[in-house]
């Protein structure tokens, strides 16, 4: 058996499922356009069907081959707006960027700013230290 790329395992099942089935570029590109929302996915198309034209129509027959025939809830997946706003609030905090200019830069509130340097570890840079001596 051959082992699975860190990558393709890394992702949501459904888009794993997809990506092992017909490659990881259909399973972003189905991420890409409907993920996030329900997606009936029928047991076949055609060159007309929406799937054939925004996944091609040999990756569309792979998908439905596999998931076929159901709705599915589409994750994200590398698209969801999570790890782009962690790696953002991370790199201006290292900047010695106020929480209040992170959150308008990436659209979020001071409070999830500050819930995120906690969860890492990350001292906020618009804190003063109160135990540092002048």
């Amino acid at each position: 058996m051959t082992a699975v790329p860190a990558h393709i395992l890394a992702l949501p099942e459904l888009l794993r499922e997809v990506a092992l089935a017909a490659g990881l570029q259909t399973a972003h590109d189905l991420a890409r356009t409907y993920g996030g929302t329900r997606l009936y996915i029928p047991a076949r198309v055609t060159e007309n069907h929406r799937l054939a034209k925004t996944l091609g129509l040999g990756p569309a027959r792979l998908l439905v081959k596999t998931l076929g025939g159901a709705e599915h809830l589409i994750p994200l997946g590398p698209f969801a707006s999570g790890p782009r706003c962690a790696r953002v609030i991370d790199e201006m905090t290292k900047k010695g960027e106020p929480a209040a200019t992170i959150a308008r830069t990436i659209g979020c509130t001071e409070r999830s700013v500050y819930r995120h340097r906690q969860a890492n570890g990350t001292l906020p840079s618009d804190q003063p230290d109160l135990f540092k001596k002048d």
